[in-house]
């Protein structure tokens, strides 16, 4: 065995408690340290306030997620409908709670873990587990990912080390409880956000493929965890394959979302973790690039040095292979299509592998980089602490402060860039009167992402959604001003887009809205509210709030969600629903009998909703209108059987999945 090799035992040795070096350092500091970076992170956000971000919306009455989501809500989103009820709950006790907390999570958890993961499964000391544990906590990727208020994403980045002690097992002891265990993890972390199951998934095949089973074994082992990860999320996916008129993902989005900047310079980028889509962010290295440099490049040289040792090491070659792999495949993900080498394989990808456009920015994957990263630096610091002893007073700062010293920005709200926000006094005196006398309320001016002055100006997502206690139709067209993008999956908000590309011809708006089932128009006083101004002129709305941050209208022309028409305009038909027959489900909507030839109602006709066995008329093309019945009839959505056999099946699963890891404990016991 090489010099290198006896290297990493004796670093491993030297983590014994009973050493003297590792008596300073009792395990405790670590989640001491860990709780300090937390708090230090959220500094003045922990005052009272929302902490309102990009992808991040907050406010005193969050929706609640559903577990059966209409296609106009996005049916995938009904995977975040688990996580997302707890953080809801949470907002139970107080609405200003769930982003702040995440926040914490994201770097107590995850420093926690990555710094068990070192000290448990790879038996090193404290400080190294310490201070790798900070820079997987402290860089620029979580930076990025917590400004653009990515939070579950983050999360789930964070659980990662809390699985790896399961995906070294597969490697090391390829049983099927080893299997089952990993897959387990995987599952739980897809739960949490899709984007870090698939960082999990990849995880978890480069530990199969690299275990010490036979090939086949190895490749059947790598099919049944696709297999159980697949299964466990039909409550999503089923739906999601078989939903008639939600549409699809767009092509353009990987120009939108590609990283930046192009070219080959984007590969530098994110090998130190950088190159988010969006240029109105701060990063350390556009800050300050000496400084960033000098100290997140020693950073790199010691991770490549642990990557080198941990390969040179007879115990640590596959794990370290492994690891390594599951990195580079990353990287190469990561550049999409901003690196002419990767973008053939990303348009592959997203063209004709089922569900990878849950990647259109690409650069989430780069979580797997900065995993491997901090890993492989923990057993260069514990290699650089047993080698050079007597520097340990210089080493031990260094490797614990330099990450805190390169991505900064991280720290006190983000450098300072965000800030607790509340909301004014007039959006108050509107929740007050939409609440009195409720109704479904039209969010103005009609973009999905502003800039709100409230929030230090900065470009957040609609705000409605979160504070107002009625249902809030809002803007899905992020104007990403690129052909092809993703089209707005609600028939509705199609409508009003198509309507306010000419809104100097605007007439009755009103009556317009009516048949959407509005009852309120609500104008936020952002920097484009001003070309609103036919509002006033439109005799059909009344304003019952004018404020100097938000004025109200009341519809006038506004009959319920359902209504009589003499006639209907399609136009734009669609083909909705599946055909099966489930009259037992619960009825929701219950629609009277008519003197007028037709009812509307208010609900998207790309939702396939139907009224007893009537197909819907796509009334302007943005909700569904039927024949006025003989007598009361349902309204049902037959796509729900859909979603319900879904949620069956991944119970089977996952039944099946605890069931065996079960049993397989109890032989081996």
């Amino acid at each position: 065995m090489s010099r290198i090799s006896h290297a990493i035992l004796a670093s491993v040795r030297s983590a014994n408690p009973d050493t003297p070096n590792e008596s300073r350092f009792p395990a405790a500091l670590g989640r001491t340290w860990f709780l300090a970076l937390s708090l230090t992170t959220l500094g003045p956000l922990l005052a009272p306030g929302y902490v309102l971000l990009l992808d991040a919306p907050a406010g005193p009455h969050p929706p609640w997620p559903s577990f059966f989501p209409l296609p106009s809500q996005q049916l995938v989103s009904a995977a975040a409908a688990p996580v997302g009820s707890v953080v809801r709950l949470l907002g139970a006790l107080s609405s200003a709670l769930p982003n702040k907390l995440l926040i914490f999570l994201v770097i107590f958890a995850g420093g926690i873990g990555l710094c068990r993961f070192v000290r448990r499964s790879l038996g090193l000391a404290t400080i190294p587990a310490i201070a790798a544990g900070t820079l997987f906590c402290v860089n620029p990727y979580v930076l990025d990912r917590l400004l653009a208020g990515q939070l579950l994403v983050a999360l789930g980045y964070a659980v990662l080390p809390w699985a790896l002690p399961s995906f070294l097992r597969v490697i090391r002891a390829p049983d099927l409880r080893s299997l089952l265990v990993a897959t387990a993890w995987t599952v739980g972390i897809s739960f949490i956000d899709l984007h870090a199951g698939g960082m999990a998934l990849l995880l978890l095949l480069t530990a199969t493929l690299a275990s010490t089973a036979p090939w086949p074994r190895r490749l059947l082992c790598a099919a049944g965890a696709i297999a159980l990860l697949v299964g466990a999320n039909l409550f999503w996916i089923l739906p999601s394959a078989l939903a008639h008129g939600a549409g699809g993902m767009g092509g353009g989005d990987l120009i939108a979302y590609a990283p930046r900047p192009s070219g080959l310079a984007i590969l530098p980028h994110e090998i130190v973790l950088e190159g988010f889509w969006r240029i109105e962010f701060n990063t350390p290295l556009a800050v300050d690039p000496a400084v960033f440099l000098t100290t997140f490049l020693p950073l790199l040289a010691v991770a490549f040095t642990g990557f080198v040792l941990a390969i040179r090491s007879r115990a640590w070659r596959r794990p370290a292979i492994a690891l390594g792999f599951a990195a580079a495949i990353s990287l190469v993900l990561g550049m999409g299509i901003s690196f002419g080498p990767t973008a053939w394989l990303t348009r592959f990808l997203f063209d004709h592998f089922p569900g990878y456009g849950i990647f259109r920015e690409p650069q989430k994957w780069i979580g797997v980089l900065a995993l491997a990263d901090t890993v492989f630096f923990a057993v260069g610091a514990g290699w650089l602490l047993q080698r050079f002893r007597q520097r340990s007073d210089v080493l031990v700062p260094a490797l614990v402060l330099l990450p805190i010293a390169a991505t900064r920005l991280l720290f006190w709200g983000m450098a300072g860039a965000v800030h607790p926000s509340t909301f004014p006094g007039d959006w108050d005196r509107a929740e007050a009167i939409v609440a009195a006398h409720p109704g479904p309320l039209l969010a103005l001016p009609w973009n999905e992402y502003e800039p709100v002055p409230f929030a230090d100006n900065r470009t957040i997502v609609n705000p409605a959604t979160d504070f107002f206690s009625v249902p809030v139709l809002v803007s899905q067209n992020p104007q990403l001003l690129v052909a092809h993008a993703t089209p707005e999956a609600d028939s509705r908000t199609r409508y009003v887009s198509r309507l306010l590309e000419s809104h100097s011809e605007i007439r009755r708006f009103g009556h317009l809205m009516a048949r959407l089932g509005i009852r309120y128009v609500g104008l936020e006083h952002v920097p484009d509210f001003s070309r609103y101004g036919f509002l006033k002129r439109e005799t059909d709305l009344r304003p019952v709030l004018v404020g100097r941050t938000f004025t109200l209208y009341e519809n006038l022309a506004w009959r319920g969600g359902t209504y009589g028409l003499q006639s209907v305009i399609p136009r734009a038909q669609h083909e909705i629903g599946s055909g099966f027959d489930v009259s037992w489900l619960p009825v929701w909507h219950r629609l009277r009998a008519s003197k007028a030839p037709f009812l509307g109602t208010d609900r998207s006709c790309s939702d396939g909703w139907r009224l007893g066995d009537q197909q819907p008329i796509c009334e302007l093309g943005a909700v569904a209108a039927f024949r006025s019945p003989r007598s009361s009839q349902k309204m049902w959505r037959p796509e729900v059987a859909i979603q319900a056999l879904g949620y069956l099946l991944s119970a089977i699963v996952l039944g099946l999945l605890a069931l065996s890891m079960r049993r397989k404990r109890s032989t081996r016991g």
